[in-house]
């Protein structure tokens, strides 16, 4: 058990390190001319097994707060929406879409 503790905050570490590491990666804040890569980005995010709840905006009557708890909601139909019209043009404004719905998810639910 200590050990399994111990794995998992060594992969954790290493997953931190590799988020920095990504940040000084230039490709992962570069511009895309078109929005054709990053589609194909949203399209295998939204594909996922675990997506499909966060696919559509939250319902305000199945999730009564949500609008007075949440101030930016976010979902993958949005995201999709503002990479067509080229309001997220890199990986790294993609990145923090996705982790604004995250962090709403979490705000929201608790962890």
């Amino acid at each position: 058990n200590r050990s399994r503790r111990k794995k998992k905050r060594r992969i954790a570490m290493e997953k931190q390190q590799a988020l920095l590491l990504l940040d000084k990666n230039e490709a992962y804040h570069r511009n895309h001319p078109d929005t054709t890569a990053l589609l194909q980005l949203w399209k295998r995010v939204s594909s996922h097994r675990t997506a499909a709840v966060f696919r559509k905006p939250v319902n305000p009557s199945e999730a009564p707060g949500y609008t007075d708890r949440i101030l930016f909601p976010m979902d993958l139909s949005l995201v999709r929406k503002m990479i067509v019209a080229k309001m997220i043009r890199s990986y790294s404004d993609f990145h923090g879409r996705v982790g604004l719905i995250c962090h709403n998810c979490v705000k929201f639910n608790g962890r």
